[in-house]
């Protein structure tokens, strides 16, 4: 599936690859929630082969960016030839399958960071929206 979804393809005359997740992105709204639902059943298979929660958030994690990411015009198929969620998805699961190798404290902070990156932005957001309306509302014109 990650093969498919992000190197199926060659660019001619580079050593490029893109694979369906780029070509469903190309279709608006509906694309990008097919590949991540395709890109789920590596998630899927890793939470059925025991690969330690840590893991299977940060392989969520992953895949949601990809999508939120391919939410953009234009950036987003960029993203989906440079950024192979799937593929790095596959090699989690392989590196943590069957309790091969339990989640290391930099796996642990990489979750953390990007749960902690992903809850700051929106919350930095609503404040500086927030202090916006209170300046107008409490401005003498």
């Amino acid at each position: 599936m990650a093969w498919l979804l992000d190197d199926a393809f060659p660019i001619p005359f580079t050593r490029l690859r893109f694979g369906l997740d780029a070509l469903l992105g190309l279709v608006p709204g509906a694309g990008d929630l097919v590949s991540a639902a395709f890109g789920l059943t590596i998630v899927v298979a890793a939470a059925r082969l025991r690969v330690p929660h840590v893991v299977i958030a940060l392989m969520g994690i992953q895949l949601a960016a990809d999508a939120l990411l391919g939410l953009v015009p234009v950036a987003g198929d960029v993203g989906d030839v440079f950024l192979k969620a799937n593929r790095r998805n596959l090699e989690l699961l392989r590196r943590h399958a069957h309790g091969a190798a339990p989640p290391r404290l930099t796996d642990r902070l990489v979750v953390g960071a990007v749960v902690a990156g992903v809850l700051l932005v929106p919350a930095a957001g609503a404040a500086l929206l927030f202090a916006a309306f209170v300046w107008i509302l409490g401005h003498p014109w």
